[in-house]
């Protein structure tokens, strides 16, 4: 199981930097995480669990933080289940700190902060915050192509086994979504890119990318899902470059639940990306 790496504690809040390959939270229902609203879950929404840093408040609904909830569920749940839900980074956060709560989530092979609250009121307090739109989230990528600075403002909507898609027409099932994106570093085929996304919607990030012509270098369901070589980055290199969803959450900017200041977050890039960018830029130079 990969090592669970904390970046911040005190008494309020932890924040984990999650490696790639481990999801934040037990397995969550399809179909309701890319809502917005007081019932929904995105980063500006509460409710079931929605996009790369989407909010985990009402998180009765999401089978999290409520004790009663637990217990009738626990009383159903299949052998299947209590593995994948001793799998995921919250289990292991309990190990060390048994009162956390999950606030936001990020998708299984996306790396980066994670923030549990410690205890009740913290948790209420930073959910209100992911409501509210007051914290701020960067991500860093590598996409397809060659990017140019854009704001992507396509509404989404649910889409086949759990994901989104563009809403082609307005109406009531379309989200309205938000993000920017600033290119970092440009290189042959590819594009180093930041991602801020104003809302959040389940695979926001993704999705914009993909309907901009320009998908994360690996997306099984939204580009392609082939590894890469590090002989594509860098002629005559060796190996595999990389093998998961080249998505990282950089850098999170939050009120700290105590009411005084703010929690300024940041996760150091994974080894993984940072040699893609090795290869990349070495062929830049060549």
């Amino acid at each position: 199981m990969p090592v669970v790496r904390v970046l911040y504690r005190d008494e309020l809040v932890i924040a984990i930097d999650k490696p790639a390959g481990l999801a934040t939270v037990p397995g969550r229902r399809a179909g309701t995480a890319g809502r917005g609203g007081a019932a929904g879950g995105a980063s500006g929404a509460g409710g079931a669990f929605g996009a790369d840093g989407a909010s985990a408040s009402g998180a009765a609904s999401a089978g999290l933080g409520d004790e009663d909830n637990g217990a009738a569920e626990a009383t159903v749940r299949s052998a299947r289940g209590e593995a994948e839900e001793s799998d995921s980074l919250l289990a292991q956060v309990r190990l060390f700190a048994p009162d956390a709560l999950a606030v936001h989530r990020l998708d299984r092979d996306t790396s980066g902060v994670v923030v549990f609250a410690l205890g009740r009121s913290a948790h209420r307090a930073l959910s209100m915050a992911f409501e509210s739109r007051r914290a701020e989230k960067t991500y860093l990528g590598l996409c397809r192509g060659e990017f140019l600075a854009a704001r992507c403002d396509l509404p989404l909507t649910d889409g086949r086994r759990g994901g989104m898609r563009v809403a082609t027409v307005a109406g009531s099932r379309a989200l309205p979504s938000s993000t920017e994106f600033r290119p970092l570093e440009k290189f042959a085929g590819f594009t180093w890119v930041e991602a801020r996304p104003r809302t959040g919607r389940t695979h926001q990030i993704r999705v914009h990318l993909a309907a901009l012509g320009h998908p994360l270098a690996i997306d099984p369901r939204y580009g392609d899902a082939r590894v890469i070589a590090a002989r594509e980055l860098l002629p005559g290199s060796e190996g595999v470059a990389l093998a998961r969803l080249p998505l990282h959450a950089a850098a999170l900017r939050v009120p700290h639940p105590s009411g005084q200041g703010w929690l300024s977050l940041e996760a150091p890039l994974p080894a993984d990306l940072a040699r893609c960018l090795e290869l990349l830029r070495a062929h830049r130079r060549a």
